[in-house]
Formats: C-alpha cells, structure tokens, sequence
C-alpha cells in the first residue's frame, strides 16, 4: 500500500472513531495524532507520447478499443466516465463532446464539461459508422457493470511491445493533460477540459520530462542563432565612428533584451498557472 494509500485509510478511521467520541461511545480517539493529510507522488508519473499511443491503436482489436483508447488518451477522460457517453452528446458541428462526471457531480457545476473532439473525431466517426440503428451509447462492447478493463487492456500494450506504466488509466490522462498545456493552451482551460482545479492539474497531472528540456534548449539555441545573424561582428564601428561594446551584441547569456523577454514570458506563464483560485476536488 502507498503512503497517500495508507493516510487516506487512516483518514477514514478517524472520521469514524471521531464520531465515536462525539456520541460518546468511547473517550478519546486513538487515531487523533495519526497523520492523514495526502501528498503529491510523482514517482510514478509516466508519458504515453504520440508515437507509442499510435503503436497502441494499432494494436486496439477493433474500433471500439480504439476509440475508447482515444478517449483516455487524447480527451482526457476518466476510465468509466467512458460508459456515461451517449450519441446525443457529441456536438459534431461545435467540435465538443458533453462529458457526465460521477466522481464529481457532488460539486455544484462540476457534474458535467465539454472537451473537443479534433483528436479524438476519426475515432468517433468510425464508431458512429458501426453503431446500430437507433443506439444510444457510445461504448457498447463493455459496460459499468463488466468493466474490468485492465486485463484486457494490458493484452493490447502486450500486443504493442509496451510495457505497462505505473498508473494504467490515469497516466494516459495526465499525458493527455501535458500535451495541451505544451501546446499552450491556458492553465485554466485545460483544467476545466480535464475536469479538476488548476492546483490539482500542478500538484498530481502535469508531468515534467525530458523532451521539456530538449525543447526548451532547442528553442533558445534557435533563438539565439537568429539574433547572431544580426549581430555585427565585435569591434566594427558604428556609423558614428564608435566601436561597438561587445556586451551589448551577446544573445545567449540572459544579455539580449529579447531574451529576456522570452524568459519572463514562460516566468509569467508559470505563474498564471499557480496563482488562479483554486477549489479542492
């Protein structure tokens, strides 16, 4: 069992045992100085990129595990919020899909979002191609009932050559969550889409790995070797006779004003994505 496992059950006992005392069935709960409060893990984050989810849809048995795989993987969605989807729900000329939300409906406003359908609509379209006259729902193959997908779903990554990642459903969504944010849509958005508060998206979704750094460095070098293109060469003169100062012509080092700017953008940017208000989930 985790360590946010292992408080969320000593949580739940002290809830009971804290009822206990205030009934007056027992004096003092034993459980009142245990610590329950639950924390970021992100020791088990894990990026389904582009390449290897196309491996997996390759691999899907049919069109229904290929759209059901589309849904977790480029909406966003909960792995049994798939069974809530019904025809009438996609809003094909709008380019959005109505998502019914269980494990959040107890929140006022937050039983129901919208997500966008471009990534997910060939996936769509070929389902609707093959459903039944007159079907309702869009996942027909399982049901709430019978949904032990896990099994079946590690078939499929078997099939692909993949190993299976730590979070089997959640790492798919939380990929799904940092391919928005890197696409530069904002904070808030792609919180409202994923159904949950910005704060929780920093704390448990929003993964950080390598071609982060690969991309950062890859765009400051560009960026750099384009304002080295205008920089004229140390030492010639300006029209006034003067000789330039070098340090005015450097683009790398945090010198160029342009830069600069660049880097408070992305500053600005990581801020706006800690700083909203926040709600618990």
């Amino acid at each position: 069992m985790s360590l946010n496992a292992h408080r969320k059950v000593i949580a739940t006992t002290k809830v009971f045992f804290g009822a206990a005392v205030r009934f007056e069935h027992i004096e003092r709960d034993p459980f009142r100085h245990e610590v329950s409060t639950t924390g970021a893990n992100r020791d088990r984050d894990f990026c389904i990129t582009p390449d290897m989810a196309t491996t997996i849809v390759d691999a899907c048995p049919d069109t229904q595990w290929k759209l059901m795989f589309a849904l977790w993987r480029f909406a966003g969605l909960r792995k049994m919020e798939i069974f809530e989807l019904r025809w009438n729900h996609v809003l094909w000329d709008k380019g959005k899909l109505l998502v019914t939300a269980p494990k959040t409906s107890h929140h006022a406003g937050r039983g129901t979002r919208y997500v966008p359908i471009g990534a997910i609509l060939p996936y769509l379209e070929a389902a609707f191609d093959e459903a039944a006259e007159g079907s309702e729902r869009i996942i027909t193959r399982y049901s709430e009932a019978n949904s032990n997908l896990a099994k079946p779903f590690e078939q499929i990554l078997e099939r692909a050559g993949l190993v299976v990642w730590p979070k089997l459903f959640q790492n798919l969504r939380s990929s799904c969550e940092t391919e928005w944010l890197d696409a530069g849509f904002p904070a808030h958005v792609v919180a409202c889409w994923i159904g949950h508060t910005v704060r929780v998206q920093t704390d448990h979704y929003a993964q950080v790995d390598e071609h982060h750094f690969s991309a950062f460095n890859n765009r400051v070098a560009n960026f750099g070797a384009h304002l080295a293109q205008k920089t004229p060469e140390v030492g010639r003169t300006e029209g006034n006779g003067k000789k330039r100062n070098p340090a005015k012509t450097q683009c790398f080092h945090g010198v160029s004003s342009d830069f600069v700017s660049l880097r408070e953008s992305q500053n600005a940017l990581e801020r706006s994505r800690t700083s909203t208000s926040l709600t618990d989930t």
